[in-house]
């Protein structure tokens, strides 16, 4: 595939959120193409702009319900999950596979359309080491799957009732500044809400509540990488 091939996006709608992409925006099949520190910036101000109506958007009892409507779906999931992504032979290169869907390790993973983060390998060229390597759950939201989808939020993975969520994110080498919220859900409700800025580093989240059941993980990140979750 070209690597220099161009999509024009305007506006993604997700759930009761719009996402926008700047005209022109170079999207290629590989994972990370380094963009210019005025290019970063731009794009940056634009998604720490747009955040607090897009998080306001996400808390809505519609957007909720949106986000747990998987659960009456799936089967039954184990009482615990440890999940690093790294019970697959994973690709470098987002066009080289699918957005993730359905149980990985103990969780069931589930995004709008064909959208929603991909397993992709340490090759990927984020500019950071998985965790837990080789692999790591990749978004970027300026390239596509070869089925038509975009790497980006938001992601929800559905979970046998917890009390305590932890997992760990990062921007990678050009994703740091932008801000990100996740939300733990559980009897139709908000359990907790955490918002964390990215950085090139790995930062550990912690959700807690009565009865998790579902994490959504939304914004407007560049580039964002998770691994390690861990729920109990």
């Amino acid at each position: 595939m070209n690597m220099t091939k161009r999509l024009l996006v305007t506006a993604v709608v997700i759930g009761t959120a719009v996402f926008s992409f700047p005209a022109n925006a170079q999207l290629s099949n590989g994972s990370v193409t380094h963009k210019s520190p005025s290019e970063l910036n731009e794009q940056k101000a634009a998604a720490i702009a747009g955040f607090g109506s897009l998080l306001s958007n996400a808390l809505t009892p519609a957007s909720i319900q949106s986000f747990l409507k998987a659960a009456g779906e799936m089967p039954a999931l184990p009482p615990s999950a440890s999940i690093n992504f790294n019970n697959v032979t994973a690709p470098c290169f987002f066009d080289e596979t699918t957005a993730l869907r359905g149980i990985e390790q103990g969780g069931y993973f589930d995004a709008p359309g064909t959208n929603g983060g991909g397993i992709l390998n340490t090759c990927s060229n984020f500019g950071i080491q998985p965790l837990t390597p080789p692999n790591f759950l990749a978004f970027n939201n300026q390239t596509f799957y070869d089925n038509g989808g975009i790497p980006q939020l938001p992601q929800v993975f559905h979970l046998a009732s917890t009390t305590s969520v932890s997992f760990s994110v990062s921007g990678g080498l050009d994703g740091a500044g932008y801000p990100i919220a996740l939300i733990a859900m559980g009897s139709g409700v908000v359990q907790s809400a955490v918002t964390s800025t990215l950085t090139s580093s790995w930062v550990q989240v912690t959700l807690t509540g009565t009865d998790i059941t579902a994490v959504a993980v939304v914004g407007q990140p560049y580039l964002l990488l998770i691994d390690d979750i861990t729920a109990q």
